[in-house]
């Protein structure tokens, strides 16, 4: 088994004022923390390195998947959690809240999603998505915008693990300023 166990990837685009809500909800669980910085905001690797993240530059290439995957592949960790900075992992209390992951045979699963529309308590929209996964599964993000989570070409047995896919016992917020 892998000693490390959970990797966070953060994408940082243009909003590393938020940077410090997401990365502050997830170093209590987290192993490894990896923020991919676009460079656009150059206080970004300051507020990561804070933290305790690995900050890798990626300068914008207008492609997210892209950065995704250059991202995954410098995890050192059995699974991967991805984030963008303006969301944060619902508060877990404790690491051992993660345990599970060590002994589950499961490949991917799908994280419940909290979306906060405007200011404050705003009004809520709820979605769920594979963002946590086995760091080595192959998996790949493709498209420019709005990318989605892809099997190997062929891998018909990591295409079922994606479709499949269980709803774990976490949950994101996204937005809400």
């Amino acid at each position: 088994m892998n000693a490390k166990l959970l990797g966070v990837h953060v994408l940082v685009r243009e909003n590393s004022y938020l940077l410090p809500r997401c990365l502050a909800s997830v170093q209590a669980v987290a192993d490894e923390i990896i923020v991919m910085d676009t460079g656009l905001l150059k206080e970004t690797g300051r507020i990561a390195t804070g933290f305790g993240a690995r900050v890798h530059l990626f300068p914008w290439p207008d492609d997210s998947a892209a950065i995704r995957n250059a991202g995954l592949s410098l995890s050192g960790t059995a699974w991967a959690l991805v984030l963008d900075a303006d969301e944060m992992l619902l508060h877990t209390g404790a690491k051992r809240r993660l345990d599970w992951l060590a002994d589950t045979s499961d490949t991917a699963f799908r994280v419940q999603i909290e979306h906060v529309m405007g200011a404050g308590r705003g009004h809520r929209i709820y979605s769920s998505g594979v963002r946590l996964f086995r760091a080595a599964s192959g998996f790949r993000y493709e498209g420019i915008m709005y990318e989605r989570l892809t099997a190997p070409p062929g891998d018909r047995q990591a295409a079922e693990a994606l479709e499949q896919a269980r709803l774990c016992p976490l949950t994101l917020v996204s937005g809400g300023r």
